[in-house]
């Protein structure tokens, strides 16, 4: 388990069989999180943000990288019901999402998808099948509406670097919610490896 959390009251962390949760350093979480891993394995990355009302369900495996950003009320689950079998019956998948990803509120992420490093999911997207990396998806289901210009992740400034084009106004992909001072930090963080 990692240090420097800040975990807001009505945060609820249950772990239930032989799940196992490994956490980074500098956790943040808003009121109403809600995560339980029933026999899974969950692992979350250094300062990762989870907003209020998130709910993360794990009975396989959930990976979630460092520097991630996750919107109000998101749902993140590695598994659903099998129509043919009874209530019990369960199919699972894993998740992994990438380090640096942006997922909007009301977003919902399904079983065995994984979203590349530096994407940002829009809000109300449900995503039920891989999303690249540097990439805007968003819908029902998500799909790709346009590419990140990749090295915009390494520039000082996004908003002003030619490779980059202005994002003054838009949605500032290059590292979601992170200034250019944060950045630079950012950089040798120990993050969750990139399985693509």
């Amino acid at each position: 388990m990692g240090k420097d959390w800040k975990i807001r009251k009505n945060t609820e962390i249950e772990l239930t069989g032989r799940g196992r949760i490994s956490i980074g350093d500098g956790m943040i979480t808003r009121s109403g999180v809600s995560i339980l891993v029933d026999g899974g394995d969950l692992r979350v990355g250094d300062h990762v943000f989870f907003n209020h009302g998130v709910s993360i369900t794990c009975l396989k495996e959930i990976s979630i990288g460092c520097g991630c950003k996750i919107g109000n009320n998101v749902v993140i689950v590695d598994h659903d019901h099998d129509y043919r079998g009874s209530l019990e019956d369960m199919v699972s998948s894993p998740v992994f999402i990438g380090n640096r990803v942006w997922i909007g509120a009301n977003a919902v992420i399904t079983r065995g998808v994984s979203i590349g490093q530096g994407s940002v999911i829009g809000a109300g997207s449900v995503v039920t099948g891989d999303i690249p990396p540097y990439c805007v998806a968003a819908g029902v289901p998500a799909r790709v509406i346009r590419y990140i210009t990749e090295g915009c992740g390494e520039s000082e400034s996004c908003g002003e670097s030619e490779s980059c084009g202005s994002r003054r106004g838009d949605l500032q992909a290059c590292l979601p919610g992170l200034q250019p001072a944060e950045r630079k930090e950012r950089r040798d963080i120990g993050c969750v490896e990139d399985r693509r």
